[in-house]
């Protein structure tokens, strides 16, 4: 037994302030290993809970499994060098200067890391939630420590960093059930029948199935513009990952009715003169 302590604690390298023996790999090896298999127990026991239970959210079993790693290697780290001998106060202490300097160059890093933990713990977006980013809509398909992945109306993916989601304007179209007035700017030829091209209006904004009938429509007669009638019908829908679907449906339901009943729609034309040459 003796032998075998001794083989152990054979010091394979050696300085002034660190040792680093047999013992010492056999423990680091533990350390990693246990570990690894604490956080896979955790997150078999999570999933299990996320599979029976659909109050449990997927994206935030992932951000705790990766907190707790994170956690555990700092942790491990610290055993590690006080094995082999090294004074971690006077480490921190002698590297001061250096840690501030990478906490510097890691500031956006750490506020991303930062506004990752502020959504998962206040539970402001969740997966699957429609965001308006920036005049940009999209769908939330993960949120991870530092960055959330999220899909545009193209069927693109792209990566938002979580500091933009806590400290810009966002607006959470999923949280809220947001109602919001949407309008169609149109214009018409001089001479149309105003009174029937309101009525036309309304009566292709009522008709589709997905704008709020007891919300109202309304049409304004905006302005005698160069060449045009001007007029904006008004709507109200829910704000949804198909709201511009709607407009555009809507302004074929327009263009169908006005065909039909010879209202026209102007563009501007130019006239040219030629002079003659003297």
């Amino acid at each position: 037994m003796k032998e075998i302590l001794e083989v152990l604690n054979y010091p394979l390298i050696h300085t002034d302030h660190v040792s680093v023996s047999l013992y010492s790999l056999i423990f680091i090896l533990i350390i990693f290993l246990a570990i690894h298999l604490f956080v896979r127990s955790v997150k078999f026991i999570l999933n299990r809970l996320t599979s029976k239970n659909d109050d449990f959210d997927s994206a935030k079993i992932y951000t705790i499994v990766k907190l707790l790693r994170y956690m555990l290697f700092v942790i491990a780290a610290a055993l590690i060098l006080d094995n082999i001998g090294v004074n971690i106060n006077a480490l921190l202490i002698g590297s001061a200067a250096f840690l501030a300097a990478i906490g510097l160059g890691l500031q956006s890093i750490f506020q991303d890391m930062v506004s990752g933990l502020v959504i998962f713990f206040e539970g402001i977006i969740h997966k699957g939630d429609i965001l308006e980013i920036d005049d940009m809509v999209v769908e939330v398909e993960e949120i991870n420590l530092r960055t959330s992945k999220v899909k545009n109306r193209d069927g693109n993916y792209v990566l938002i960093p979580n500091s933009k989601l806590t400290t810009n304007n966002v607006v959470n179209w999923s949280h809220q059930n947001i109602l919001s007035r949407f309008h169609i700017d149109i214009g018409v030829a001089y001479g149309s029948d105003t009174a029937l091209v309101k009525s036309i209006l309304i009566e292709c904004a009522k008709s589709h199935k997905l704008t709020i009938k007891h919300k109202g429509y309304d049409v304004w007669f905006e302005n005698f513009g160069d060449s045009a009638l001007q007029f904006r019908l008004l709507f109200w829908a829910r704000k949804s990952w198909t709201s511009e679907v709607i407009q555009s449906e809507i302004r074929f339901s327009i263009d169908k009715a006005f065909r039909e009943n010879n209202i026209m729609i102007p563009f501007p034309q130019r006239v040219m003169h030629n002079a003659p040459i003297k």
